[in-house]
């Protein structure tokens, strides 16, 4: 292998490793303010509350810099849940 494709091989490597960090992060940011919106964690229910988690649904998110795909963001039963993640991000979200 040469030296320009051992590079671009490496740089190919680095940013699919670096988006599914980023996913992973993005992810857990959704489950947590889900937790917060229900008042309790996945498979548990709040004493104080009927609402439950209903799934999750894939989205793509357009960062500007990369597309992330099959983004999993969790929706309840009652479809109340708004994430404030990408809103402050300015992403675009796409089903």
């Amino acid at each position: 292998m040469e030296r320009e494709e051992l590079e671009e091989t490496v740089q190919q490597d680095l940013e699919t490793r670096v988006r599914e960090v980023i996913k992973a992060l993005l992810e857990q940011i959704l489950d947590e303010e889900m937790t917060g919106h229900l008042g309790a964690p996945s498979y548990r229910r709040s004493p104080s509350s009927r609402r439950q988690r209903n799934g999750d649904y894939e989205r793509a998110l357009d960062t500007g810099a990369a597309i992330l795909r099959q983004l999993r963001g969790p929706r309840d039963r009652a479809a109340t849940f708004q994430t404030e993640l990408f809103r402050a991000s300015g992403g675009d979200l796409h089903s």
